[in-house]
């Protein structure tokens, strides 16, 4: 016999459970279960030094995965035939009809979790907008929740768009070429700043990481106002990512 039963083991049925803990739960989920990748069971670094062609892995071998294009886009991470399954009959068994937003909904076991990257961001008051709560309405869950899963990061020049951690934890070891190009970016701070470009360290999930956070490499978060502008266009001094890891 149980306390409760929660239909769904993505974000919300994981959360729901949380929050029912000491109490027996069931947890059911029948979703669609991810495809083999064997050709992908590395990192990325590795794969381009020993599979010349990955156009078929990551794409498909019918470029579905650039559908975006000429598709109701979602987002690129969710288009590969790797991740694909995690929207796969969604359009058909649960449609969301709208003229302003576009509904990504899961039948997968674990839901939008499939394709998490880990972030964990806090909403501010002006992304909830016209809800009827507030961000310090919000604020326990947020600690509670930060406290059991441990949030990595720092408070840089991206605090105005993901706010104050409590909780905060130092950040994952940046990778050889992003560390290379945040130092450039951090001697030059002022002249980013005047093109409205601001780079800092994402917010990371350290259980979902998996492994000891000291061997964890984070390629770092890259947020631009101007988003046509790249950094070459900056004239900020030419950076030199060579594929070495550090």
């Amino acid at each position: 016999m149980f306390d409760a039963c929660i239909v769904g083991s993505g974000p919300g049925g994981v959360s729901a459970a949380l929050g029912l803990r000491g109490r027996r739960v069931c947890m059911l989920d029948a979703g669609l279960l991810p495809p083999p990748r064997p050709n992908l069971e590395s990192n990325v670094f590795d794969l381009r030094q020993s599979t010349p062609d990955l156009t078929s892995d990551l794409l498909g071998d019918d470029l579905s995965g650039l559908a975006h294009i000429f598709r109701t886009p979602v987002s690129l991470k969710l288009n590969s035939p790797g991740t694909s399954f995690i929207l796969e009959l969604a359009d058909r068994i649960t449609p969301v009809v709208s003229d302003s937003f576009h509904a990504a909904i899961s039948l997968a076991q674990g839901g939008l979790a499939n394709g998490w990257g880990a972030g964990v961001y806090r909403f501010h008051q002006r992304d909830l907008g016209a809800l009827p709560v507030t961000t310090a309405q919000l604020a326990p869950f947020y600690d509670a929740i930060s406290a059991h899963m441990g949030v990595c990061g720092a408070e840089d020049d991206l605090l105005s768009d993901f706010g104050t951690e409590p909780q905060l934890q130092p950040p994952v070891r940046l990778s050889a070429n992003m560390a290379r190009l945040y130092a450039r970016y951090q001697s030059r701070r002022a002249f980013f700043h005047r093109h409205h470009a601001r780079i800092g360290r994402a917010r990371l999930c350290e259980r979902a990481l998996g492994v000891d956070r000291d061997e964890c490499v984070e390629p770092a978060i890259i947020r631009a106002d101007a988003v046509e502008k790249s950094l070459r266009q900056l004239d900020a001094g030419n950076f030199s990512l060579s594929e070495r890891r550090g």
